[in-house]
């Protein structure tokens, strides 16, 4: 008797449980710019800050710049908490006239790529964009400025 007490006080417990993981995940959405235009067709990554238990989250922006944040899961949404946040947009290198490169064939590799976005936004170890998901919904507004041209 006893033993069929803790049981479904143990069960209890961890149904309980999961249910409260599930409600610290928060609807997250990010709205990209680049030099005050939305930034079309943009990754976005959000990586909890380092010692974080939470999950990272990733999304592809829209034309309007607004990417909706999901986990690895697929889940919606992230925890609470400070995620840096790195924004990448990559384009097969064109030619004159904006056709491919045809000397690209078959399988791509990272010469036949054009990143779009400055390294201390695109790579994880220079992007020092960090933003707090709030315990509600939260709306990140990022704002990237262009890389300036070399003289």
């Amino acid at each position: 008797m006893i033993f069929r007490r803790v049981l479904c006080v143990l069960a209890a417990g961890l149904f309980a449980a999961a249910g409260c993981s599930k409600s610290a995940m928060v609807p997250v959405t990010v709205v990209v710019t680049m030099d005050g235009d939305p930034l079309e067709m943009a990754n976005v990554m959000l990586q909890p800050e380092t010692g974080s238990k939470s999950s990272s989250g990733s999304g592809t922006t829209d034309s309007s710049g607004k990417a909706v944040i999901a986990n690895g899961q697929g889940e919606k949404g992230l925890a609470p908490g400070k995620y840096k946040a790195v924004v990448s947009k990559s384009n097969l290198k064109t030619g004159p006239g904006g056709i491919v490169d045809p000397s690209i064939t078959g399988a791509v590799d990272a010469s036949s790529v054009k990143e779009e976005v400055a390294s201390k936004y695109s790579d994880p170890q220079q992007s020092t964009l960090v933003y707090t998901v709030d315990n509600g919904p939260t709306t990140i507004e990022i704002k990237l400025k262009s890389q300036e041209k070399k003289k």
